[in-house]
C-alpha cells in the first residue's frame, strides 16, 4: 500500500513539472498560411477580378440545418456529432478563432501569464475534481446570461442600402444606440466577463462604447466572422429603391423576408467581394459566401455557440454578443427551438439589450411574471421597444445640459447636479439614462 501511494505521488510530480513544458511548446503554433487566394490577390490583384470565375452558387456553411439542431437533438442526441462530419474541425476553428482574435489572447503579456497560470490553473482542477464531494457539486449550478445586443446603425442605413459584409462606419445615431444600451446593462447591474463581435467595423465599434459605458474597457473582444451580417451578394451597395426597379418590388421583397430565397451572387470582381478582404484571410475561399439566404446566415452561428459561447455560460460567465440582426436571430433560433415560420416574426431592434438566463442544463429560462419579452422567445428586453426612438431625439437637448456631452455644452450642469463639483462616469450615465427614459415617456404619452 505504502508504495502505491509513493508511485502516485510520483506520477502527479512528473505530471506538474511536464505541464509548463508541454504548455510552452504548444503555444507556439506557426499561424496558419494566408490562403491561396489571398496571396494571389496581394501579389497580382490588378489581375484577380479579370481572371476569376464567378462562382454562381451559394456557400453553405454548415452541414445540420438549425432546425435538424434545434428539435432533432431531442430525440437523437447523437445527430450532432453523426451528421456533421467535420465535427472537430469546426470546434479548433473556433479554438482557434478565439486565439487568434482576441485582443487579450494577442497581448504577449497576457500570453506569458496564462502560460505561468495554466499550471496551477490545472492543478486546482485536478484537485477539485479529486476532493470535491457530490453534496457540493451544486454551487456549480449557477450558469452566466447571454446578452444580445444589435449593434448601432452604420452610415448606409439612413440611405436605405443593402450594407451585408460591406464596411461603412457607425453613424452618429447609430453610436447614440449602443450608448443607450450601454447604460442600460450599467442600470441592470450587468457585468459581462467577454464580449462576442463580428469583424465589421460597425459592430466592433459598437462592442467598444458598450465597454467604455460600463468603465471596463479591458474585456476581451473575440472578433469572429461567423456573427458577420447576411452577405446580400450581389445587392451589396445597392439602394433598396434602385433594386426594386432593377429586380421587381415582389422579388427584393423575397430576398429580404424569405428564409431560403437567395439574391444574386456577387461577382468577385466586385468591390464589395469579401475575399479580397485581408481580414478574412485566415478564411479558406469556401467559407468567403458570394450569396447567403436568411437561413445560411443564421446557420453559421450555430458552431460558434455550440463550441465557443455555450461553454462560457456554462462555466458561469455572462457573454455579451454584439452583432447583427440575422446572426442574433440565429442565436434565438437555436436557443428557443423556433420553427422556420415563427422565427420570421422575432425582431431585434437597436439599442435595446436582450437577455437569456439558462438552468444547470442550459435550456433557457421562461421570463419572469411582468418581464418584456415576445413571442417565441424566452429572453428579456432591458426596455420596452419603440421608446428608445423619443429618448434619442432629446439627446441634443441633453449634451447642452451635462458636462461633457458635447462641446457646445460644456461646462453647463443639469439642475438637478447644481452644487455638485463634479459627476462620475457612472452618474453620468445612470442619470443621463433616466433623462432619457423620462423623455421618451413624455413623447410617449403626448404631453
Amino acid at each position: 500500500m505504502k508504495s502505491l501511494h509513493t508511485s502516485t505521488s510520483l506520477l502527479f510530480i512528473l505530471a506538474l513539472l511536464a505541464t509548463p513544458i508541454i504548455s510552452i511548446v504548444t503555444s507556439f503554433e506557426c499561424p496558419p498560411p494566408l490562403p491561396p487566394h489571398i496571396v494571389q490577390h496581394h501579389r497580382r490583384s490588378s489581375q484577380l477580378c479579370a481572371t476569376s470565375k464567378d462562382k454562381g452558387e451559394s456557400s453553405t456553411q454548415e452541414e445540420i440545418s438549425i432546425g435538424q439542431y434545434s428539435h432533432g437533438l431531442k430525440n437523437n442526441p447523437n445527430l450532432w456529432s453523426t451528421t456533421a462530419a467535420s465535427k472537430t474541425n469546426k470546434q479548433k476553428s473556433i479554438h482557434d478563432e478565439s486565439r487568434q482574435y482576441s485582443i487579450i489572447d494577442s497581448n504577449n503579456y497576457s500570453r506569458w501569464l496564462s502560460l505561468l497560470t495554466s499550471p496551477i490553473t490545472r492543478t486546482s482542477k485536478l484537485f477539485s475534481k479529486l476532493f470535491t464531494s457530490s453534496s457540493s457539486s451544486k454551487s456549480k449550478n449557477n450558469t452566466g446570461s447571454l446578452i444580445l445586443i444589435r449593434c448601432g446603425e452604420s452610415t448606409w442605413t439612413t440611405s436605405g442600402t443593402f450594407t451585408g459584409w460591406a464596411d461603412p462606419p457607425l453613424s452618429p445615431a447609430g453610436r447614440l444606440q449602443i450608448e443607450h444600451a450601454g447604460r442600460l446593462l450599467l442600470s441592470y447591474g450587468i457585468d459581462p466577463e467577454v464580449i462576442y463581435t463580428s469583424r465589421l467595423s460597425r459592430a466592433i465599434k459598437s462592442s467598444g462604447v458598450i465597454s467604455n459605458v460600463l468603465g471596463a474597457p479591458y474585456l476581451p473582444l473575440y472578433k469572429s466572422w461567423r456573427l458577420n451580417e447576411r452577405n446580400y451578394g450581389a445587392l451589396t451597395g445597392l439602394k433598396k429603391g434602385d433594386a426594386a426597379r432593377e429586380f421587381g418590388v415582389e422579388m427584393v421583397q423575397d430576398w429580404r423576408n424569405s428564409l431560403h430565397a437567395i439574391p444574386p451572387a456577387m461577382k468577385k470582381s466586385d468591390p464589395h467581394y469579401p475575399g479580397n478582404d485581408r481580414r478574412y484571410g485566415d478564411l479558406t475561399e469556401d467559407q468567403i459566401p458570394l450569396t447567403e439566404s436568411l437561413m445560411d446566415c443564421m446557420e453559421r452561428v450555430i458552431p460558434l455557440w455550440e463550441y465557443g459561447i455555450k461553454k462560457r455560460i456554462e462555466q458561469g460567465d455572462d457573454v455579451l454578443v454584439v452583432a447583427h440582426t440575422n446572426t442574433l436571430r440565429g442565436f434565438m433560433q437555436v436557443i428557443d427551438g423556433i420553427n422556420e415560420d415563427d422565427i420570421k416574426e422575432v425582431s431585434m431592434p437597436s439599442g435595446i439589450p436582450f437577455v437569456y438566463k439558462f438552468d444547470p442544463s442550459m435550456k433557457p429560462l421562461p421570463p419572469g411574471e411582468g418581464k418584456l419579452s415576445q413571442a417565441h422567445t424566452s429572453g428579456v428586453f432591458l426596455e420596452k421597444p419603440g421608446l428608445l426612438k423619443e429618448a434619442l431625439a432629446k439627446n441634443e437637448e441633453w449634451d447642452k445640459m451635462v458636462p461633457g456631452g458635447s462641446s457646445s455644452g460644456k461646462g453647463k450642469v443639469s439642475s438637478s447636479f447644481r452644487g455638485s463639483t463634479s459627476l462620475t462616469t457612472l452618474e453620468e450615465s445612470l442619470h443621463k439614462l433616466r433623462e432619457e427614459q423620462a423623455a421618451a415617456a413624455k413623447a410617449a404619452s403626448g404631453v
